[in-house]
């Protein structure tokens, strides 16, 4: 089979397309992979481009991979594809099809759910051999209005039987601004955060934790054997050790698992002991309090750990427990966040702003435990979306359901604008006892205006003066102390794109995670 698998993310830190695209090259299909990071449907010039690519390609299939970010993109590329080539079957997979499968096939015209591998394997052998797509499982279509949707395979528990990726994978494309271009190295230098210095892949599938704002609380309902399962550790230092040698320059490796450390202690022993011996890189993990132990950290460290990411979401107990379904109390992330600051990592947390069920009660004690968290820290502030089939999206339905809002069209890097924001932002680069008369000011008079324009100004001082600094410091904490190499990373993150990697002015239609 010959096929043509898109990515429209709006960067080039796609993992999940490029292991389909490999797995269909390792078995001998001709799979080619076009990362079209600036789709726009207005740029008459890069719309002919394309058409002639896909022409000249002649893919016996379409696939395009998508979350709901993408789907108003997806939308009109698919429309113009069937338009262009009427006879060339496009399929969509990625977590929007699963979530929403009966509203994609409206555009088009198979959805992938699910895990899609042997799904793949198997569309690529029934196009080989002429046979009829809808006979395989995972596969879903309309059918007079109504969606049609086959059973899924089991869970693959057996992750080694698929191949790793690789920097630039074998019949990779990019199409920019015009004409569509064979991938190189010198393409992930050039739109890669970091100029392609922070290299990104997973070790596990799956979470411990089934909050009520993910699509992990989904998956579990599609599959109840939805845990964590892990690669081969071979398979990952093969990987990794591929893409030293492929290049670009690697500075960090990050490890995109929902939560490394949840995995088995004698897995993560392994683990690091391997990574050391062979990688011995600094990386990147990220981690949910319950699971910031000792044990697991001291090894981590030793093999090189020098950035970790917990997940606060909420300092209210009652949100945690009761909306988000995670119980994981507040101080539960204390102790985590004062175990990480003994061992002088650099960490950044996570935090859910813009949640409809949440009080002023329930935000300033957001503010509180923040305020309580060894310093410095890096913040990131994440904009409630409700994703269809999130349990949280249920709940803000029955009980305000004039906040609900189109998923497609929101980017959850851009916050709204108020004051409690304003003072959680804060607590990264204010000091306590600032911040604490700031809240007291609010508690007091929350709608005056020295109220606001005190807090409305420490926030930009934090923004454009403090956050640098706090940022300065966590880097040199990441180069173990180090001013030599915190000097030597320097021309990798001092990225001019910076404005947009951080989100200065709360308007990025163009975030990456890193």
């Amino acid at each position: 089979m010959r096929g043509l698998f898109i990515s429209l993310q709006r960067n080039l830190n796609i993992i999940g397309l490029k292991l389909l695209h490999e797995l269909l090259v390792s078995r001998g299909h001709d799979s080619h992979l076009l990362y079209a990071i600036r789709y726009d449907e207005n740029n008459r010039a890069a719309m002919e481009a394309l058409k002639a690519f896909v022409g000249e390609l002649s893919p016996q299939l379409i696939g395009i991979s998508l979350t709901v970010t993408e789907a108003r993109a997806a939308t009109s590329l698919t429309r113009l594809l069937k338009n262009w080539f009427p006879d060339i079957p496009v399929l969509w997979g990625g977590v929007h099809p699963t979530t929403s499968p009966a509203e994609c096939v409206r555009i088009a015209d198979y959805v992938c759910v699910g895990e899609g591998e042997q799904t793949l394997l198997d569309v690529a052998a029934a196009i080989d051999e002429g046979r009829d797509l809808k006979g395989i499982n995972n596969i879903g279509w309309d059918d007079n209005g109504q969606l049609v949707l086959n059973p899924l395979y089991p869970l693959v528990e057996n992750l080694d039987a698929y191949p790793f990726a690789h920097q630039v994978p074998k019949n990779s494309h990019i199409q920019i601004h015009g004409g569509v271009e064979t991938m190189t190295v010198k393409h992930l230098r050039r739109h890669k955060v970091f100029r392609g210095s922070l290299y990104r892949t997973i070790t596990s599938r799956g979470c411990p934790h089934r909050c009520s704002y993910c699509c992990n609380s989904y998956y579990s309902k599609l599959y109840p054997n939805w845990g964590i399962r892990h690669r081969p550790v071979e398979d990952v230092m093969q990987e990794l050790e591929a893409a030293i040698r492929e290049g670009p320059p690697m500075a960090y490796v990050s490890f995109m698992d929902d939560c490394l450390f949840a995995s088995r202690q004698d897995y993560l022993d392994e683990f690091f002991a391997q990574y050391k011996a062979r990688i011995n890189k600094p990386f990147i993990a990220k981690a949910t309090p319950l699971f910031v132990r000792k044990e697991r950290l001291e090894p981590a460290i030793e093999a090189g750990l020098t950035w970790i990411g917990v997940g606060l979401q909420s300092g209210s107990e009652r949100v945690c427990r009761e909306v988000f379904k995670r119980p994981i109390p507040p101080e539960e992330f204390l102790r985590a966040a004062r175990l990480i600051h003994s061992y002088r990592l650099a960490v950044y947390y996570d935090v859910i702003v813009d949640n409809p069920l949440e009080t002023v009660e329930d935000e300033l004690a957001t503010v509180d435990v923040l305020m309580r968290t060894p310093m410095p820290f890096f913040l990131s502030l994440f904009s409630l979306v409700l994703y269809d089939k999130a349990e949280i999206r249920e709940e803000v339905l029955k009980k305000c359901p004039e906040r609900i809002e189109n998923p497609a069209g929101k980017d959850f890097y851009v916050i709204r604008p108020t004051l409690l924001n304003a003072l959680k932002f804060s607590a990264m680069t204010v000091p306590s006892f600032v911040l604490k008369r700031l809240v007291t000011l609010y508690k007091r008079s929350p709608d005056a205006l020295m109220t606001k324009i005190l807090i409305r100004t420490c926030r930009a001082m934090g923004r454009f003066f403090f956050q640098p600094i706090a940022y300065a410091a966590l880097l040199y904490r990441s180069q173990r102390g180090s001013l030599l190499n915190t000097i030597r990373v320097l021309p990798y993150v001092l990225d001019l794109r910076f404005v947009s990697i951080f989100n200065v002015f709360d308007t990025n239609p163009d975030s990456t995670e890193e």
